[in-house]
């Protein structure tokens, strides 16, 4: 593992791979020993390396590391564990759903957090990269939100 800059990395590891394999731990669907092990990394060298970057992660100043490692992580995650598939129009109502209830939305849809995080990070790319289904989402969006006024 190249250090990419940080020549007192345990282990020659880089902000990528701990956050990499950090997502992949979090997803859950694998045991931390075996991922780990897949790449030859030691438990106790996950544990430097864990130790090593959050602390990194914690004292960056500049915002730099925590942008690497979020846009490392969240591409993990979503590579590993794909949205739920929904309508625009659903996401519309969820979104204006959880505006207003905030948590009790996401338990009524069975959702947790992290999955309507990876839902508003896909939403986001689709809707930026298709004007018509941004225009489709707008209008049910603000249909929904006018509902709620009745």
């Amino acid at each position: 593992m190249p250090n990419d800059g940080m020549p007192d990395a345990p282990h020659g590891a880089t902000i990528e791979t701990f956050a990499t394999l950090s997502a992949e731990i979090a997803v859950g669907a694998r045991l931390l020993h075996s991922i780990i092990a897949e790449r030859g990394i030691s438990p106790d060298a996950w544990d430097e390396i864990t130790a090593h970057f959050t602390r990194l992660l914690a004292f960056d100043g500049s915002g730099d590391l925590v942008a690497r490692y979020s846009r490392a992580f969240a591409a993990t995650q979503d590579r590993l564990l794909s949205p739920p598939e929904m309508t625009v129009e659903a996401w519309a109502k969820l979104s204006s759903d959880v505006a207003h209830r905030g948590i009790a939305a996401l338990v009524e849809h069975h959702l947790d957090d992290a999955t309507y995080i990876r839902l508003g990070r896909s939403w986001a790319e689709r809707l930026a990269k298709d004007p018509p289904l941004a225009h489709r989402y707008h209008q049910a969006f603000f249909a929904h939100e006018a509902s709620r006024k009745r």
